[in-house]
């Protein structure tokens, strides 16, 4: 009742602000054991519209009014998919209910691979299967970015928030050729320690837009380019394929579909930077349609200041098929340096070295896969590749924020929000850092 109650509010301005479109809420849980399921996808049927569920399972997808007779699609990985109809079009204020049933792929069917087929060879048929899994013609993906820093300590340092398209020309062509238009923005105050060091650094090495930087970090895209970090070292190309130990561990269902669930190490360090993680190949088209991107600090390099454990950043990104073809849905990645900024680490006040993070998380609202569906992006648009998007200058559309689906369904947290209330209100802060109109 009380999760109702939360999104009936929440959603309140949405629904009367609705004019072109019916709102979908509602939450997603375990039918075995009541607990909500996490990103959950959320989608109309034959659409690449969708959303996903948050982390207490809840969601909001809004349908255009001539798909509101269309299936919605829930599904998630380990689980049976759901279809759902809407009751009443019209009624933008029922709350849905969806219970999923777990699907396993039980053991004792045995995890055995024929004689032919080993787990370098999946990777092989990974790799010669890129061209027809993914698109090699242009599209278009509708985004939302939101990048929370904090340090070691556990104090929340700043948020920022994007919604914006990116222009790419499929995965024939190098992910440096993507364009990013931006349409909206909001930040927080941002409370980081200085270091002057890093300062000179940023000012020797230049900076890098962190849309674009993140996009990079997901290393199925950036197949044809290595990515910010980790070069050389990429589980995907096959001239490292004898640098890596690739094991399946189980096999998992994704609606009728089994999916290999491939661990992959590095058999001894390839550089500073080693990867390691889990690849979730489809076993029909041998498509990657989840996979993590670990990297950590090899055994070269001695390390003394605080991270994520022994990474040095760990990224998820997941797929969907749309149109023959797999997108980007979902991607977070959580960087235990700045890449871009002055800030790196500081000395907290017992003198110990505390460092301040970033986590980002990539939603995908969209995908326009035919040329007339989406308008290009002009030059005069682009969105500049060698600046900070924090330190942009932009005009705050509070209405936008209000309405939008993908906020309204991945609330800011309340610890962040408690963090950076220290002087004032987040919402003033958004404001106060806007060009004014």
């Amino acid at each position: 009742m009380r999760r109702s109650v939360f999104l009936f509010m929440l959603l309140l301005p949405l629904v009367l602000h609705s004019q072109n479109f019916r709102v979908c809420h509602g939450f997603v849980t375990d039918i075995e054991n009541d607990r909500a399921v996490e990103l959950a996808n959320i989608s109309i049927q034959n659409t690449a519209i969708g959303t996903f569920s948050n982390s207490n399972g809840e969601f909001v997808l809004n349908i255009p009014f001539e798909q509101i007779s269309d299936n919605i699609v829930i599904s998630c990985m380990g689980y049976q998919s759901v279809k759902i109809l809407l009751e009443n079009p019209y009624d933008s204020l029922k709350m849905y209910k969806v219970q999923l049933q777990p699907k396993t792929y039980q053991l004792s069917q045995a995890v055995v691979l024929p004689d032919t087929l080993n787990e370098t060879e999946i990777m092989r048929k990974v790799v010669r299967s890129f061209g027809k899994n993914y698109p090699k013609r242009q599209f278009m993906l509708d985004i939302f970015h939101r990048e929370v820093s904090y340090n070691t300590l556990g104090e929340n340092l700043a948020l920022f928030e994007a919604a914006y398209e990116v222009q790419d020309y499929g995965f024939d062509s190098d992910i440096g050729r993507c364009k990013i238009r931006l349409k909206e923005v909001r930040k927080s105050e941002s409370y980081y320690e200085k270091s002057m060091g890093r300062l000179l650094f940023s000012k020797i090495m230049g900076q890098q837009n962190q849309l674009y930087r993140k996009l990079r970090e997901d290393r199925i895209r950036a197949f044809n380019r290595e990515p910010a970090f980790g070069e050389n070292n990429s589980p995907l190309k096959r001239k490292n394929f004898k640098k890596y130990s690739y094991k399946l561990e189980s096999l998992q269902y994704l609606d009728s579909s089994l999916v290999y669930v491939i661990n992959y190490t590095p058999k001894e360090s390839i550089g500073m930077l080693d990867i390691e993680g889990y690849l979730f190949i489809n076993t029909a088209d041998y498509a990657i349609l989840k996979a993590e991107f670990n990297v950590i600090f090899s055994s070269k390099v001695e390390r003394n200041l605080p991270s994520l454990g022994k990474y040095f950043s760990k990224t998820e990104v997941n797929y969907r098929k749309y149109e023959g073809k797999y997108f980007l849905s979902y991607m977070s990645d959580v960087s235990s340096m700045k890449k871009n900024d002055s800030e790196l680490y500081f000395h907290d006040k017992n003198g110990d070295f505390q460092l301040q993070l970033d986590k980002t998380t990539i939603y995908v609202n969209n995908v326009y896969y035919t040329n007339k569906d989406f308008e290009r992006i002009r030059r005069k648009q682009i969105e500049a590749k060698d600046g900070d998007a924090y330190k942009k200058e932009y005009t705050y559309n509070p209405a936008f924020w209000q309405n939008y689906n993908m906020v309204l369904a991945n609330p800011t947290d309340k610890k962040v929000k408690v963090d950076l209330e220290r002087e004032k209100k987040l919402e003033t802060q958004f404001k106060d850092n806007a060009k004014q109109k």
